[in-house]
């Protein structure tokens, strides 16, 4: 049977109740919220970033229910961060560190706490079918762009199709590794066709539909964290465009099975909404 990692974000501290290794098949229905707990970031073959080469990555550092843990973000506009839903779930505060590829906030060309007042998750969000996996994050004043922070393009429609991505993440780099990443990693990913996804999920009787996105394991994958983090694609002028949110996926990262994402080109009209971006 198979045991899933799913929204989950970068581990700091051991989180609390019932762990995905826990979980069985038959139980993944009645225990999903539990299994979206926070886990272990990997990036499955990935390499070390430098800085300034992913201007629109941030580490979020989370509190939540007196747990801190790590999940990842993006810089969308001076005044907006965008990252998944189940990350700020219950959160209490999160501290924001852009510009930095280790996850020391001084290292870092800002940081900023912000409150569960300032996070907008949407609005038909479920934890249960993880579906509508995506929420905002508003700055009280913006931040200061530079070549170090930057956002990353939003996509201009829904469809991805035939292209390769690329993830980055801070985290383990394979399934026995016991320790994080001190430096911001990134892989190149290869985007899996829906119906395959679909396919694979929907046999597990875990619901996969057009609002999501996929990335199948070849040599790299997102793994037990990296949540809420950008998977984008590169434009022909060599720019970053943003075409998935990490959701979720299985626990053992390197075994072949796909991985999920929130297809950011299925939400416009409500980032639009929300933030005025177009």
């Amino acid at each position: 049977m198979a045991n899933f990692w799913g929204p989950v974000c970068l581990f700091l501290v051991a989180s609390a109740g019932m762990s995905s290794s826990e979980l069985s098949l038959s139980s993944v229905k009645k225990y999903f919220a539990n299994i979206f707990a926070p886990g272990q970031i990997r990036v499955i073959g990935g390499s070390n970033a430098v800085r300034g080469q992913f201007p629109y990555q941030v580490l979020m550092r989370v509190m939540n229910k007196g747990k801190q843990f790590f999940c990842g973000g993006s810089v969308i506009s001076d005044s907006h961060v965008l990252t998944a839903a189940h990350c700020v779930e219950n959160v209490s505060f999160l501290l924001l560190t852009f510009g930095s590829v280790t996850t020391s906030p001084l290292d870092g060309t800002e940081s900023r706490f912000v409150t569960k007042n300032d996070v907008v998750a949407h609005p038909d969000y479920d934890p249960v079918d993880v579906k509508n996996d995506i929420a905002l994050i508003f700055l009280n004043r913006p931040v200061q762009l530079s070549v170090y922070v930057s956002p990353v393009q939003l996509p201009t429609s829904n469809y991805v199709e035939n292209v390769d991505g690329y993830l980055t993440g801070w985290g383990r780099t394979s399934d026995s590794s016991k320790k994080a990443a001190k430096v911001l990693q990134y892989a190149k990913m290869e985007l899996l066709p829906l119906y395959k996804c679909m396919y694979y999920w929907n046999s597990l009787g875990i619901p996969v539909d057009s609002s999501q996105i996929c990335t199948k394991y070849v040599g790299t994958a997102s793994c037990n964290g990296d949540s809420g983090g950008p998977l984008v694609v590169m434009e022909q002028n060599g720019a970053y465009t943003q075409v998935g949110i990490v959701s979720f996926g299985v626990t053992l990262c390197e075994s072949g099975s796909p991985s999920v994402y929130t297809r950011v080109g299925a939400y416009l009209k409500w980032i639009n909404l929300m933030t005025g971006i177009k």
